[in-house]
């Protein structure tokens, strides 16, 4: 019997040993446990590790969940997934997490991780194009409920996922998984999807930002835009509807009871150079 300290976690082998107890295993960080338990069945004999605990209910939150990731994750090569849910549980630090930025802790890991290929891209030579995100201004509310997804990270996923989405097909698959899931859409969820698809047509054309109130939206487009501008002029001359303002914005009006989202991406369509 070999009684330690953690000490035991720096790599202590010790092939012939097949069982292994600790003590008070709720103290202990999932990097540490994971490193614990690695030191028995380093042979070919079956080994055992038993965490002991003084019940569930007089340990935190994170130490349960740092407890059932280990039961979780017990195959070889596993020290990556263990990894991602210790970052999970314990927070990405000031740089990434709550302190600093508010909710981006949920979501900031995988943000991190797209700075970081960008970056590495950006070494190699490679083409990186940067991100462009129009901004999308409505009077309609446009959110998802409370009493529609009840769990608050799902919904900071589902808005996270709305919001990457890169095509209208993709918005669309994940709209029907969303009714799939939690039923008919609301109006402020359908709202949502409806400035979601139209950022995507904004994005894809570089029209930094559009304004939605009422029937008259007003686009703000740049020398970046991607629309033909031969085909606006014309456009203008031929529909009394269309203008510039003076500041050089686009305004159109549309007549009253119209689907002010679709005819103003079906406009844009039209005029796109793409």
């Amino acid at each position: 019997m070999l009684l330690c300290t953690t000490i035991i976690e720096s790599g202590i082998d010790i092939p012939t040993a097949n069982t292994m107890i600790i003590d008070r295993a709720d103290r202990l960080g999932l990097a540490q446990l994971y490193q614990i338990r690695g030191r028995v069945g380093r042979s070919s004999q079956n080994a055992y590790a038993y965490l002991m605990i003084p019940g569930e209910d007089a340990i935190s939150k994170d130490a349960i969940k740092r407890l059932q990731t280990l039961k979780q994750f017990t195959e070889l090569g596993s020290g990556l997934k263990i990894s991602l849910h210790d970052l999970e549980i314990r927070g990405a630090g000031n740089l990434l997490g709550a302190k600093q930025s508010g909710h981006i802790a949920a979501i900031g890991f995988e943000f991190y991780t797209q700075l970081l290929e960008r970056e590495v891209r950006r070494l190699k030579g490679e083409k990186v194009e940067e991100d462009f995100e129009p901004e999308i201004q409505s009077s309609r509310p446009a959110f998802i409920p409370d009493d529609y997804v009840i769990d608050q990270p799902l919904r900071l996923q589902l808005y996270k996922r709305m919001s990457s989405c890169k095509t209208q097909d993709e918005l669309s698959e994940l709209r029907g998984e969303i009714m799939d899931r939690f039923g008919p859409l609301p109006p402020t969820v359908e709202n949502l999807v409806e400035i979601i698809s139209l950022k995507i047509v904004a994005r894809q054309l570089k029209i930094p930002s559009i304004r939605l109130h009422g029937f008259s939206p007003l686009i703000d487009f740049s020398d970046q835009s991607r629309l033909n501008i031969d085909r606006l002029m014309k456009m203008m001359k031929e529909n009394k509807s269309i203008a510039l303002t003076p500041d050089q914005k686009l305004q159109i009006r549309f007549e009253s009871q119209v689907d002010v989202f679709e005819e103003t991406k079906k406009l844009l369509m039209d005029l796109s150079a793409i």
